[in-house]
């Protein structure tokens, strides 16, 4: 994962833990981050908008706290206790910044156990971080350390080595003519709209090689870095949608550092072979496109197109959409045709009526429902 790719993870949200050697310079890109960002203390823009906001930085070493520390201190409300976080925390929390763990290996599993809600969750104590605060984490190896990073903390994290960020010759560029602030190009502001799309992809790859997908490592150190849960592939399909509004051609690297190389690269062959269309062009001729018979084709498209009339809030791209759902409900899909009209029907655009194809499907997703139901 290049410098590129790893500040669009960080911009797209994601928690990514960068590993490397003692004295690599690790905290230092960190700091150079948050300054390129605005992350530092002062009045800089925000990294997505442009909005000039108040921004900080902050480095916590969980090996030196308690666990209470990130968890939040008990204290009497007078009606009941609540747990308050330190100030560095609650900082956090008023306003938005980067939050650094360096050396998070070497911390005790009870510190590593209170800082998941913090990295997952975003909650500290009885507060939540600002929506706009960013997680970043670093360590050394367990050559250097003797001990690897838990699963559960891995598992929140994609994994980089600080190597492939800042290579050899950069480094030796930047010893003889200066380190280059580090470049920070903001996604674009509707960059969230292509998520669903990304977890159409994923979903069907996942329905289609279950066991392929969900290889857990049985290694300690595997463990420790990426590998596939149903969380890291729903943070995967966050990363090629940010890889794909920054103009970022390949996403394999972002994708390996969530669920690991081997199932990364099965994904990303599988995604190729699908070959799919145009979704704007799919939507302007939803009469006449002629729809796949492969049920995982139908389905990717199907929800991409669902996605892009919800994510622009468009009336004719809402209404296009119904009726490619009911031409795949007519083909004896319904099963799939449920999901994109579940979709369509909780994201309605404003003036949006519930069109009468939507109605006539009724009766054959009723009866979808009802093959479906378990028996009791």
């Amino acid at each position: 994962m290049n410098q590129e790719q790893a500040v669009t993870m960080i911009q797209a949200d994601i928690p990514l833990f960068i590993w490397g050697d003692p004295g690599g310079g690790k905290t230092q890109w960190a700091r150079g981050l948050a300054n390129a960002a605005g992350f530092d203390r002062g009045a800089h823009a925000n990294l997505q908008t442009g909005r000039v906001v108040s921004w900080h930085f902050h480095t916590e070493t969980l090996a030196q706290c308690d666990a209470s520390d990130i968890g939040g201190i008990p204290r009497d409300n007078g009606d009941y206790i609540v747990r308050k976080p330190l100030k560095w925390l609650h900082d956090l929390c008023v306003e938005p910044g980067l939050l650094f763990l360096d050396e998070a290996p070497l911390a005790p599993r009870m510190n590593l156990a209170a800082s998941l809600r913090l990295i997952c969750e975003r909650e500290a104590g009885d507060e939540k971080l600002h929506p706009e605060t960013r997680v970043l984490a670093a360590g050394n190896s367990s050559a250097f350390t003797g001990v690897d990073l838990m699963p559960q903390v891995a598992n929140r994290f994609a994994h980089t080595e600080f190597d492939e960020i800042v290579t050899l010759t950069q480094w030796v560029e930047g010893m003889l003519t200066g380190f280059p602030p580090i470049r920070v190009a903001p996604l674009p502001e509707t960059w969230q709209s292509r998520i669903l799309t990304h977890r159409a992809l994923v979903a069907s790859f996942v329905a289609k090689m279950p066991t392929e997908a969900f290889r857990t490592p049985k290694e300690a150190v595997e463990l420790g870095r990426a590998w596939p849960s149903r969380r890291t592939w729903d943070l995967a399909a966050r990363a090629s949608a940010a890889c794909e509004a920054a103009g970022i051609r390949d996403d394999a690297l972002a994708i390996s550092s969530l669920v690991g190389t081997g199932p990364a690269l099965m994904y990303v062959g599988w995604r190729a072979r699908q070959d799919l269309p145009d979704i704007e062009e799919v939507l302007a001729n939803a009469t006449t496109w002629p729809l796949p018979e492969e049920e995982d084709r139908l389905f990717v498209i199907l929800t991409a197109c669902a996605a892009a009339a919800v994510a622009k809030h468009d009336l004719q791209k809402w209404a296009q959409s119904w009726i490619l759902v009911g031409r795949a409900a007519k083909m004896k899909k319904p099963d799939l045709a449920t999901i994109s009209a579940r979709v369509l029907v909780a994201h309605p655009p404003p003036g949006g009526k519930t069109p009468k194809v939507a109605e006539e499907l009724i009766p054959i997703l009723r009866a979808s429902a009802e093959t479906q139901r378990p028996p009791i």
